[in-house]
């Protein structure tokens, strides 16, 4: 009589090992009559065991009955534990809903399994699992591995299908959804201005917290000097060659941000200072002579030097100044969760040994500078100049190394960036995750890459506006087919799942794509509306324009974001521009004012300006050394004390006019 199914003892620990494959072959084996392929009388051969080592001598009909019940104990033994849901993942999209058949169908029979009944299980196809899991490379197979333990693991090793770049690399189409916030997407920093930035209640305060005393300081000095050896080439002395001061220096670059303000920095010299098309403005603050003068001989290093640091670094002649600049950059603003890098192309045709051409900007050519911009805000948080060979990156992929450089001061934030493809890779996706980076990506990738399967360059048989999705722990990539013949892959580490839009047929990575890929380009779209930038053959001219724009814009969105914390209305560009002009050339106007040898014209126009009266200077000028007329003929040689109040020249009393103040004004 055969014995019931409760009856029979459990195996030993030894008689367990003994089934456990010892060798690669057994282990082929072993998922090979796991799975099915072998009929049950071969499946009785290759597991029969003695009798001997389960019960003793019995009938012929009783020994039957214990080999049948523990042929189907050692099945389930070999087969792993009571199957689970989480050993059978969902291989559709997060709104389906839907579960594998098979796995459902396996669930099912499970729970109406009877004691007399044999459980049947699935398990995976052995051509899913890697050399390591094989246990004929590095790593053998646990003996006390089962199911439970493969459902921990990550997806690709117990779906039925993977895919593999053409180097090798390892996608699945099943991802790990999550009900929280994964922890390499939390943000635990507060956006806004930081440092001296937060207390700047004035659009000069907002400025100098980018361009401080350090970096006026140092172009004075190398200005200055230039201008000395500049001044030793002209016999007479000039007001217009002489030496500058840090409030002249100031009201310079006041013009410049209040051209670009006005949208006159297109204009020639000559234009902007003719008070019929520009207004009087310009004059009131210096001269045409001056102003060119003081443009022509700005400069930002040691002349001395400069040739032995050439030889290290091709940005050398600002490099000092740059640098600072970028630093004030960094510690007066924190930016919110999304960053963007892309590249700002500085338009310059002159002579530059890294200009670059690039066709889809307008500019063409120019000085290409990489940069950080925050998505929310477009503040510009870090740059870089592109020197092209000149470039040390000690070893790194260039792509890698300007994204590590310009996102160091966010390093272990868990903040995203946002990039295109010339910075896009699987390998930089897999560095920024880890420590001390801890930063997820988000950008699309190009198709020549070696880790992207061929199934999603696939376009055959696929809709316009399909998506495929495939996954790699944390990194997802998307093929969305955008037209007939072309797709775009994205990459991201943030996004997990493969959502889609209920309102467009979008996924949700290429709408956060789109969403937050734009903040370079709309800082470079400000900077040339309202350009400070004017027509020169000097490429450190040029980049020193360029810090005006990003210094103006940057200063911009501080005074708003403190405008709004104390409850104020903000205000536009424009006139932001306009305030910081005025607060930079008020000093200088004011010292200007009270220059007793200026024209009473000008006077008058920077009283109107400034709102102060005019000093109490006689209407004629102390009685000097007497000359002779500079009018009339030398023969006549006329000797007068006489002076113009204007001009300053000595005139005789037939060449003395009469004249009122209001008509000496409209001259």
């Amino acid at each position: 009589m055969a014995k019931k199914w409760e009856d029979i003892r459990p195996l030993s620990q030894k008689e367990l090992e003994d089934l456990i494959p010892k060798s690669d072959d057994e282990l082929e084996d072993f998922w090979r009559l796991s799975s099915g392929s072998e009929t049950e009388d071969n499946l009785e051969e290759d597991f029969s065991l003695s009798e001997s080592e389960y019960e003793p001598e019995t009938s012929d009909r009783e020994s039957t009955d214990s080999d049948e019940c523990n042929y189907r104990k050692r099945r389930r033994i070999n087969r792993g534990s009571k199957p689970t849901q989480e050993h059978f993942p969902v291989e559709c999209d997060q709104g389906d809903g839907q579960v594998d058949q098979l796995a459902a169908q396996n669930l099912e029979d499970e729970q109406s399994v009877s004691n007399d009944q044999e459980i049947e299980t699935q398990r995976p196809n052995i051509e899913n699992f890697s050399q390591t899991e094989r246990g004929g490379s590095n790593q053998d197979i646990s003996d006390n591995e089962d199911l439970h333990n493969l459902g921990d693991k990550p997806h690709e090793t117990i779906l039925n299908k993977g895919m593999r770049g053409k180097n090798g690399h390892r996608w699945c189409t099943v991802s790990n959804i999550r009900k929280r916030v994964a922890q390499r997407n939390i943000v635990h920093v507060m956006q806004g201005p930081s440092g001296a930035a937060r207390d700047a209640d004035s659009p000069s305060g907002a400025f100098q917290c980018l361009f401080d005393e350090s970096i006026f300081g140092k172009i004075l000095e190398h200005t200055n000097a230039h201008i000395a050896i500049r001044c030793e080439n002209y016999t007479v002395a000039k007001s217009t060659v002489s030496t500058t001061t840090r409030q002249e220096l100031n009201a310079l670059i006041g013009l410049l941000i209040f051209a670009g303000a006005q949208k006159d920095n297109h204009l020639s010299t000559r234009e902007m200072f003719d008070s019929r098309k520009s207004g009087s403005y310009y004059r009131a603050t210096m001269s045409c002579e001056r102003f060119e003068f003081l443009i022509n001989n700005l400069r930002f290093d040691d002349k001395a030097t400069r040739n032995e640091r050439r030889t290290v670094d091709k940005f050398a002649p600002i490099r000092e100044i740059w640098d600072q600049f970028i630093t004030k950059c960094n510690s007066s603003y924190k930016p919110g969760n999304y960053i963007t890098i892309d590249e700002q192309l500085l338009g310059f045709r002159g002579r530059c040994p890294f200009k670059m051409y690039i066709p889809s900007k307008p500019s063409k050519y120019g000085i290409k500078i990489v940069m950080t911009c925050d998505v929310g805000t477009k503040y510009m948080l870090n740059a870089e100049p592109y020197l092209g060979k000149h470039t040390s990156t000690h070893g790194v992929p260039l792509a890698e190394y300007y994204v590590k450089k310009l996102t160091k001061d966010v390093h272990g934030s868990n903040r995203n960036i946002t990039m295109d493809n010339w910075f896009t890779s699987v390998s930089l996706a897999d560095q920024l995750l880890k420590p001390p980076y801890n930063l997820t990506i988000l950008g699309t990738l190009r198709q020549n890459k070696r880790e992207i399967p061929p199934e999603m360059l696939n376009l055959q048989n696929r809709e316009v506006g399909s998506s495929l999705f495939c996954f790699d722990q944390q990194k997802t990539l998307l093929s969305y087919k955008t037209k007939k013949n072309n797709s775009v892959l994205v990459l991201s580490t943030m996004h997990e799942g493969s959502r889609i839009c209920q309102n467009t047929p979008k996924p949700e990575i290429i709408l956060h794509y789109n969403q937050t890929k734009g903040g370079v380009d709309a800082f470079d779209q400000m900077c040339g509306n309202r350009s400070c930038s004017r027509k020169t053959r000097r490429w450190p001219l040029c980049m020193f324009f360029g810090m005006l724009n990003m210094a103006s814009i940057n200063a911009w969105i501080i005074y708003n974001h403190n405008l709004q914390k104390r409850g104020k209305q903000t205000i536009t560009r424009k006139a932001f521009m306009n305030q910081l002009h005025e607060e930079l050339v008020r000093p200088w106007l004011e010292q200007r004012l009270r220059v007793p040898t200026l024209q009473r014209s000008l006077k008058l126009l920077i009283s109107d300006i400034i709102g102060l009266p005019l000093p109490n200077d006689q209407t004629e000028p102390p009685a000097l050394r007497r000359t002779t007329c500079y009018i009339c003929p030398s023969k006549k040689r006329r000797m007068t004390s006489l002076y113009c109040t204007h001009c300053r020249r000595a005139f005789c009393a037939e060449h003395r006019a009469r004249c009122c103040v209001t008509c000496d004004a409209d001259k």
